[in-house]
């Protein structure tokens, strides 16, 4: 029987780091780190790795778009932060073994860096435009702001007094310099592992300029009558110009001004002027003005009994607001109130106690700088009749009691409320007329008194009917 005897010898070695098993690696903030870790052995190791925060990487457990492990091992982190930082384990193994490498890593942060000088000084003649540059680098990213001489912080993308601008990438930029802006700006970088500082010193160099005016108010500008017309003017030149106004009336002053229009259209004129030459600016000014009129102008009539008071309404409206005054019958002009006539804060004039001499044509004028208004009024006066003990009637009987050929006194009152007394000799402003007896009588008899329209005497013996005086 023949034999064939195989003998077969398995080889196997364990895995082995080439590099040293232990490393200390350092990087800068935002910058990519790629660690590697290169193994031997038979059968040929697998490798993983096992990150600072405890997670595991190989090729069946890829990393993500921050983090991952390319086919020979190596692990590769971008843009690494200080939280990246700590122990990292790479780990070789095949059947016969395992083999470890750990590697520390530390990230270090760089701070705020400003490329250009850290001190410099700038000349620039008046009037043109400069840009001061801020070119920041570090890790984590400075954010830069400049300080003004005056103290005031322009942060980016910040415009300041118009003329003032922070670009994004730290520039600052100054329009239509004078020499108020001459002084220190200062740029500052921060971050929060420090901070970097860059001072300018800005020197503005004069050069006489021809003056121009920057700012003014609206060349036509509307306002109603009677307000504050304020104008504006300012200019730009060196030397400094003088600012002046030339008014509608020729008048020439060097200030600013109050003015009031006489309602025509007319312009003010602004003048800036120094020694290389002068700048003008005309601003017209138009004032709005409304002519005056009479509300609820339908109500021209108006009947009141003597001795009453009298209300005429008139009512305007106007820009400016009316001034009001009235005409009477007599033609007499009512512009503030007398003992009569009151002249009411809304125009209406009331008259008191009323008489017949007041019946007549009122004339009501409302009056401003845009025009008249009128309104007529016509009043009729009714005059009140006579009458004795409170009767409205044309006789008023009463019984008294009399002794024959003695004296009687017999009392009356007007409808005025006003009580007077008669005695047969006593002489008086009213009209009597004799008493008639209707029938002898006896001395003490009651003897009923019939007042009636008789001849007048200025003597008689009791009181009779009452005509009426005009009042």
């Amino acid at each position: 029987v023949a034999q064939l005897l195989v003998t077969l010898s398995v080889v196997a070695y364990p895995p082995r780091i080439t590099s040293s098993r232990w490393q200390l690696l350092t990087a800068h903030s935002g910058k990519s780190v790629a660690v590697k870790c290169k193994a031997e052995g038979r059968p040929p190791p697998t490798v993983s790795w096992v990150l600072a925060n405890k997670t595991h990487i190989s090729d069946s457990l890829a990393g993500n778009s921050k983090v991952h492990m390319e086919t020979d091992g190596t692990l590769i982190i971008k843009e690494v932060t200080v939280y990246d930082r700590g122990l990292y384990t790479c780990m070789a193994k095949n059947p016969a073994g395992t083999d470890k490498l750990i590697v520390k890593l530390q990230v270090i942060a760089a701070p705020p860096a400003i490329l250009e000088e850290k001190r410099e000084r700038v000349e620039v003649m008046m009037g043109e435009n400069l840009k001061l540059p801020c070119t920041v680098e570090g890790n984590p990213q400075p954010t830069v702001h400049w300080v003004l001489s005056d103290g005031m912080v322009v942060k980016p993308l910040q415009l300041v007094n118009a003329k003032l601008f922070l670009f994004s990438n730290g520039t600052l930029h100054l329009s239509s310099i004078t020499s108020s802006d001459s002084g220190n700006y200062e740029c500052i970088a921060t971050s929060s592992t420090g901070s970097e500082r860059r001072v300018v010193s800005l020197v503005v160099q004069h050069r006489d300029t021809l003056p121009k005016i920057a700012t003014a108010s609206e060349e036509m500008t509307r306002l109603n009558f009677g307000d504050k017309l304020l104008l504006n003017c300012t200019a730009s030149g060196s030397p400094t110009p003088e600012i002046s106004w030339s008014l509608p009336d020729g008048t020439v002053i060097n200030n600013a001004m109050l003015a009031d229009d006489s309602g025509r259209r007319s312009h003010y004129t602004c003048y800036a002027q120094n020694t290389l030459g002068r700048d003008e600016m005309k601003i017209h000014i138009a004032v709005i003005m409304a002519a005056p009129q009479i509300k609820h102008s339908h109500k021209t009539y108006c009947k009141v009994k003597a001795g009453d008071m009298a209300l005429l309404d008139c009512e305007a409206v106007g820009e400016p607001k009316p001034k009001i005054f009235w005409l009477l019958p007599s033609s007499d002009m009512i512009s503030s109130s007398t003992d009569r006539h009151f002249l009411h804060a809304n125009g209406s004039l009331s008259v008191s106690q009323v008489k017949l001499l007041d019946a007549g044509e009122y004339m009501c004028v409302a009056r401003n700088p845009g025009g008249d208004d009128t309104k007529l009024y016509k009043l009729d006066v009714v005059a009140k009749p006579p009458v004795i003990n409170g009767l409205y009637a044309n006789k008023t009987i009463m019984k008294v009691t009399a002794v024959r050929h003695s004296k009687k006194q017999i009392d009356y009152r007007l409808m005025s409320g006003q009580r007077g007394q008669n005695t047969c000799n006593s002489a008086s402003p009213l009209k009597f007329a004799n008493l008639k007896l209707q029938k002898p009588m006896h001395p003490m008899e009651a003897l009923p008194l019939s007042l009636q329209p008789q001849l007048v005497h200025s003597k008689v013996p009791l009181t009779s009917r009452v005509h009426n005086e005009p009042l």
